[in-house]
């Protein structure tokens, strides 16, 4: 996010800033950083507590459906190496994801339930692995064992945005 972004004068200048960006809607942050690391910039994540920006969320859910739709049509103008592993990344939720129901109509034999549930297990383990530390760093109380509901959910709707920015209604600021 934009307000979680720090960054030199130097480096501002050399990218024109938003200059080139100016006329988005959303995405002007992430677009300056990848126009920064294109013009030889190091970039960092900083995941500590102290570094964390909050900002007040939407107060509906309409307007944080609007946000969120806003954030997301950014991606278009991401270099092509970056969409292609956003892609990656929401195909192997969706493989993931569509396989469960599948092999679970397939059949209850022994084995693709055994199958499923290490699948299941692992994926659920190395989120974990990820997560844990992260949460400690931000100093966050989300339970662990939320991480698999709430994991799907962010797919759900992350798939939901993306099919509402096919409808074509114009984007804007409110």
């Amino acid at each position: 996010m934009g307000r979680n972004l720090a960054y030199t004068r130097a480096t501002f200048n050399s990218t024109k800033g938003f200059a080139s960006h100016i006329r988005r809607l959303s995405g002007d942050d992430d677009l300056l950083v990848q126009d920064a690391v294109a013009a030889g910039a190091r970039v960092a994540v900083v995941a500590d507590a102290p570094a964390q920006t909050l900002s007040q969320p939407a107060e509906t859910w309409a307007a944080w459906w609007r946000q969120k739709r806003r954030h997301l049509s950014a991606g278009s103008r991401y270099r092509a190496g970056d969409r292609r592993r956003i892609g990656l990344f929401m195909g192997s939720n969706a493989l993931f994801y569509a396989l469960t129901p599948v092999v679970l109509a397939v059949g209850w034999n022994r084995e693709n339930l055994v199958s499923l549930g290490i699948i299941w297990l692992a994926r659920t383990l190395l989120a974990l692995l990820v997560y844990v530390p992260l949460a400690r760093r931000l100093r966050t109380t989300l339970p662990p064992l939320a991480l698999p509901a709430l994991d799907f959910l962010y797919f759900v709707l992350y798939c939901a945005w993306g099919l509402s920015l096919l409808r074509r209604r114009p984007l804007q600021w409110k």
